[in-house]
């Protein structure tokens, strides 16, 4: 699972810097976590803070 957070978050801020080059104002990245407690939500925010 960490390597496709990285992987995520790399991907993103990539699209960002391709992003400011043409744009006054970058797009922003929401996510809505939802599932049973337990199944790895605060994991993976805490794995995007990084």
């Amino acid at each position: 699972m960490e390597f496709k957070v990285r992987q995520i978050v790399d991907d993103y801020r990539a699209y960002l810097e391709d992003c400011r080059a043409y744009m006054q104002y970058p797009p922003r990245l929401f996510v809505i976590m939802r599932g049973l407690p337990g199944s790895g939500k605060t994991t993976f925010a805490q794995e995007v803070a990084r």
